[in-house]
This record gives structure tokens, C-alpha cells and sequence, in this order.
């Protein structure tokens, strides 16, 4: 295992010993990821003491590792979290756990009485949230890739092609790059769709004066890349349309030019509201939105009213605008950004001019 699973795993040790657990127990694929470098789901016990053990009904598709000890679990039928906390019910034991069903949780405290359950996910973010620089290679690697292919796939926006030719043109160009997979299914949203922030069926087809939607994202060695773009088809975009586009790239640029680190996600989201205020949006409705990215499609910080998330040096956001007129038209421009330095740095040179000519 790499020295820095070595050093994930000692942080997540500080804090379970800080909270006084027994031990934690992960049963999020990404955390187990994330802490052993092994792609098994199952469940990983970690104790106070420093041992970790993963339960699993895979462990053939393991190869070595020192630091956590694997437990073939395909003899067990039905759920393998009950079935662990069932072997430990006779003792006396504060757990940590990153995610239990609703069922799983209740089975677990009328089974197993004596050991007190404690929800541990804040925790983990806060360990994982500031990624390192070679996370940040990857995220980075991600967006260069998902940003040429919608680039490239911005050429084949013409009359006659419909909004499922795009969706796998994204797809095609996408692997073609060398990403390992699709962070998420493309997306294609044109002309009256956009009001509504509904993909277009497959088969609607493209026509002078549309507007345009492309949303993708690559995945590189497991992490996640999303970036939008709105182009429109032809030289001279409606007025409302051209607004919308000035507002977005006003609140983009608003945003490349704040000091976010270590920023309340929420004070960021009513900052870039009371600047489109500014703007003159009389008869739009704009919505600034965010959220994390790593080895989930959608991470904390959560950039939105109600977060309670901050934005951690080393983060990295998708950060973007929508601005709609209601059955009319809509518009979004998204990006991705590493929180560092001064100023969040973009990690993609996509450019955001409207009009395909």
C-alpha cells in the first residue's frame, strides 16, 4: 500500500480516538477507497487500536496488503453489516459509522444493545475534502478531458443532429482521451428544454437559433470531472439569451475573484446572489450552485443557502450559474475550480463564448 493510504488511515485513527470510539466501521465504497486503495465493497472495521479488517464477499479480486486484513464473507447470506455487528452485540463498544440504512440501523440497535452507534461522516469529509496534489492531478486531468471533448463535440452542434447524436459524440470523445469511464451519463438539454433544466428526448433534433446544453464529465483513477457549457446556434442570439449569458459570466468571474478559503459555503452562495442583484435581472430567475468533487460525483462543500459546509484549502468545486426565464429560455455555465492560494484556481481553458456562428 502507498504511504499515503498509510497516512489517510492514521488521520481517521486521530479522530476516532479523539471522540473516544472503539472503532469505526465504513461501508461507502469511496470511503473504502479512499482509506485502503482496494475497489471491494464490503465493510472495513478500523479500531481504536489501529487494526483494520475488511469484510467482503470479493476478497479474490485483492491483492496484497499489509495494513488491512481481508475476510472472505461469501458463506454469509442476507445483510453482511448485521451479520458483523451480530458477532460483536456482547460487547460494550462505541462504533463510528459513515452510512447505515434506516433498517440496517434499527436491526443493529435491537440486536446488538450494548454497543452505541455514533454518526461519523463529518468526520471523514473533513479528512477528505482537502485533496492532495495527486488527487488534484487527477481532478485536474479530468476537467482537461471533459473541457476538449465538449470543445470538440461544440462543432458538431449543426441542424440535423439531435440531442442523442451529441450525448454519444461527448461519450465517444470522452474515452477517446483516455478517461477510464463517465463520471455521469452526458447531458443534452436544446432550445425550450432549457427552461425547465429537463434533458431533451434523444431524438431532438437541432435547428437554427437553439440554444444548447452540454454537461459531461471524465473519470480519472476513480475521480470525477463536471463542467457545462450553453452555445447558441447562430450569429445573433436573442437579447434575453445574450443577458443571461453577460449575468453568468459576470457571476463566474465574480467568483474567480473572491477569497473563498476557508469561506462558509453559505456566505459564498448569498455573496454571488447579492452580486447578481447588482446585475439587473428583472424577469430572470438566477441560481449560483456548487458542490464538491473527488471520488463522488457530488462531495462536500455544498455551495447553496442552507450549507453548513466551509470551502477547506485543497478543495475542489464545481461551480457554475443558471439563469432561467420561465417557459422561455434557460442558460448554465458550470466550471471546476481548486480552492488555493488567494483567489479558487479554474481547472479547465473551455471557452465560454455563446454564439456557434
Amino acid at each position: 500500500m502507498s504511504k499515503h493510504y498509510e497516512a489517510r488511515l492514521e488521520r481517521l485513527l486521530e479522530s476516532v480516538r479523539t471522540k473516544s470510539l472503539s472503532g469505526v466501521v465504513i461501508t461507502s465504497p469511496a470511503n473504502i477507497y479512499y482509506f485502503t486503495g482496494l475497489r471491494l465493497p464490503g465493510l472495513l472495521l478500523i479500531s481504536a487500536e489501529g487494526s483494520a479488517t475488511l469484510y467482503t464477499r470479493r476478497s479474490y479480486q485483492a491483492a496484497n496488503n499489509r495494513l488491512v486484513q481481508l475476510v472472505d464473507m461469501k458463506h454469509v447470506r442476507g445483510d453482511l453489516v448485521s451479520s458483523i455487528f451480530e458477532e460483536l452485540k456482547d460487547r460494550r463498544l462505541a462504533i463510528g459509522y459513515d452510512s447505515l440504512t434506516a433498517d440496517v440501523y434499527q436491526r443493529i440497535i435491537k440486536s446488538a444493545p450494548n454497543i452505541l452507534l455514533s454518526h461519523f461522516s463529518e468526520s471523514i469529509w473533513e479528512i477528505r475534502q482537502p485533496k492532495s496534489s495527486e488527487e488534484i492531478d487527477l481532478l485536474s486531468k479530468a476537467a482537461e478531458i471533459t473541457a476538449a471533448s465538449i470543445e470538440t463535440v461544440r462543432e458538431f452542434i449543426s441542424p440535423g443532429a439531435t440531442a442523442g447524436d451529441l450525448k454519444r459524440f461527448l461519450a465517444e470523445e470522452i474515452f477517446r482521451a483516455g478517461a477510464d469511464g463517465l463520471a455521469f451519463n452526458p447531458s443534452v438539454i436544446v432550445g425550450a428544454d432549457l427552461a425547465y433544466s429537463m434533458d431533451s428526448p434523444v431524438e431532438r433534433d437541432i435547428r437554427e437559433g437553439d440554444a444548447v446544453l452540454l454537461k459531461a464529465g471524465a473519470l480519472i483513477g476513480g475521480y470525477h470531472a463536471s463542467i457545462t457549457r450553453t452555445f447558441y446556434l447562430g450569429a445573433e442570439p436573442p437579447e434575453t439569451l445574450e443577458k443571461a449569458h453577460r449575468i453568468a459570466l459576470s457571476l463566474i468571474e465574480a467568483f474567480e475573484r473572491s477569497q473563498v478559503s476557508w469561506s462558509p459555503a453559505a456566505t459564498v452562495y448569498e455573496k454571488m446572489i447579492e452580486s447578481a442583484r447588482s446585475l439587473g435581472t428583472n424577469g430572470l430567475i438566477v441560481e449560483v450552485f456548487g458542490h464538491g468533487l473527488g471520488l463522488e460525483e457530488r462531495e462536500t462543500p455544498e455551495i447553496s443557502h442552507s450549507s453548513v459546509d466551509i470551502l477547506r484549502e485543497s478543495s475542489v468545486v464545481t461551480f457554475g450559474v443558471e439563469v432561467l426565464k420561465p417557459g422561455d429560455m434557460g442558460f448554465q455555465l458550470s466550471d471546476m475550480y481548486v480552492v488555493e492560494g488567494k483567489y479558487p484556481r479554474r481547472l479547465s481553458r473551455l471557452t465560454s463564448e455563446l454564439p456557434l456562428g
